[in-house]
C-alpha cells in the first residue's frame, strides 16, 4: 500500500489479499480501486453483477450498461484508492469511451457541507447559498454507508414526525376501511358492497 498525496495506491498483491483474506468485494473502475462489499447486497441488478468483477476491471461492463450519474455518485462513495502503475498495467482495461466518466460528478461533494447524521434542514439554511441549495434539493442523494440515514431535524422528538414507517399506513387505514365496510353492510346489498369495495 503506497500513499500518493491524499490517495492510497494498491498493488495487485494487496488487492488479492483483501479479496481472499478479508472477503472484500474489490473492483476496478477507470484505474481506481473500489470496495463494493456492502453495496453488492443492495445493487439494483443483484449481487452477481458485482461478484462477477471482484478483483477485475469493470469499466467496460459499466459503460455497456449505460449507467446514470446516480450510479457514478454511488460508485464515487465506494472509492478507497488507485492502482499502482504495476497493478494498473495488469488489472486495468483500456476502453474506447474517451474521457473519464467520473469527471461528470466532480465538484459535487455535498458531504463536505452537509452531515447526514445531523439535522439537514438547519444545515441547508445555514451552510448553502441559493445556487448550492437549488442543486442540493434537485439532485437525488444516495447513502451507501451501512446504517446511515438522512436526518431532517436534530431533535429526536421532531425527527419522529418526519418519517412514516410502512406499518403505520396499515394501522391507520385498516380500521377506517373496516368501519366503512360496516356502514356499507347496513346500506347496500352484499354484491353492491363488494363492487363498491373493489372499484372504490
Amino acid at each position: 500500500m503506497v500513499g500518493n498525496g491524499t490517495e492510497t495506491q494498491y498493488s495487485t498483491t494487496e488487492i488479492d489479499k483483501m479479496i481472499e483474506d478479508e472477503k472484500r468485494a474489490i473492483v476496478i473502475f477507470e484505474g481506481d480501486v473500489y470496495d463494493a462489499t456492502n453495496f453488492k447486497i443492495t445493487h439494483p441488478g443483484g449481487p452477481q453483477y458485482i461478484e462477477n468483477y471482484i478483483g477485475k476491471d469493470m469499466t467496460e461492463a459499466f459503460y455497456d450498461e449505460e449507467h446514470t450519474k446516480i450510479a457514478l455518485r454511488l460508485l464515487k462513495e465506494l472509492k478507497i484508492g488507485t492502482l499502482t502503475n504495476e497493478a494498473n498495467n495488469k488489472k486495468a482495461v483500456v476502453t474506447d469511451h474517451g474521457d473519464n466518466r467520473m469527471k461528470e460528478v466532480q465538484n459535487e461533494d455535498w458531504r463536505e457541507k452537509i452531515d447526514p447524521s445531523k439535522g439537514t434542514v438547519w444545515q441547508v439554511f445555514t451552510k448553502l447559498n441559493q445556487d448550492e441549495y437549488m442543486k442540493f434539493v434537485n439532485d437525488p442523494k444516495h447513502l451507501t454507508k451501512p446504517g446511515e440515514e438522512m436526518r431532517m431535524f436534530d431533535l429526536d422528538f421532531i425527527e419522529m414526525f418526519s418519517r412514516t414507517p410502512w406499518y403505520h399506513i396499515g394501522l391507520f387505514w385498516t380500521p377506517m376501511v373496516l368501519y366503512k365496510l360496516w356502514l356499507g353492510y347496513h346500506e347496500l346489498s352484499i354484491p353492491g358492497m363488494v363492487l363498491v369495495f373493489l372499484f372504490g
